[in-house]
């Protein structure tokens, strides 16, 4: 969790923009009261399991591609 998005968004362009083919955009934020937090991580790692859009990737395990026609 992070309360400060700037400067967490500044760390993610830093680390995951040297990915090759790499596009980061926020599209989504939303404020979660820090007693729902482990909840709230909890059904978006379901979501994103149940979607199959996990990178396998050597290094990182939390990164998502997700095509635009799953965005709708």
């Amino acid at each position: 969790m992070s309360i400060d998005l700037e400067r967490r968004t500044k760390e993610h362009e830093k680390t995951y923009s040297k990915l090759k083919g790499s596009i980061l955009e926020l599209l989504l934020y939303r404020f979660i009261d820090p007693q729902y937090v482990s909840e709230a991580e909890t059904k978006v790692k379901h979501t994103f399991e149940n979607m199959d859009v996990k990178l396998d990737h050597d290094k990182y395990n939390e990164l998502m591609i997700i095509s635009k026609n799953k965005m709708n």
